[in-house]
């Protein structure tokens, strides 16, 4: 079973793909995010770098979850790796309804087994 294993998650708003498998990435953001009302809808993407454990193909379930446990996006996505080096995986954007403060874990597994936390974004609210 093919894993990734995470070395760097960048959230934004969004990302383009480029010619030769390249990124831009846009409305970068800190692990942190301020808000001046809640509850909102915000919108996100993360850019996940990682190296696989294996090559061959590989099928993921992506979700984020509040403090309380609850899901906020969840989705699958498949591909194929065909070398141990670092690669890339962007995912999104979709719409977050963040309906309070506090922070919001992405997590994700493979072949269903073992949800491992890959990152968190931070909602702070701040008045204007």
């Amino acid at each position: 079973m093919t894993e990734i294993i995470v070395e760097d998650v960048v959230f934004c708003e969004g990302f383009r793909n480029e010619v030769g498998g390249k990124h831009t990435l846009f409305g970068v953001t800190a692990p942190e995010i301020n808000i001046s009302q809640l509850p909102a809808m915000i919108l996100c993407a993360v850019w996940i770098s990682g190296r696989p454990t294996a090559i061959g193909a590989f099928n993921l379930e992506f979700r984020a979850r509040n403090e309380a446990g609850q899901d906020l996006i969840q989705g699958t996505l498949g591909g194929e790796t065909n070398g141990l080096g670092l690669i890339a995986i962007p995912i999104g954007p979709f719409p977050l309804s963040i309906e309070k403060q506090g922070n919001v874990v992405f997590e994700w597994c493979f072949d269903n087994v073992n949800w491992k936390t890959i990152g968190t974004l931070k909602i702070n609210q701040v008045p204007i």
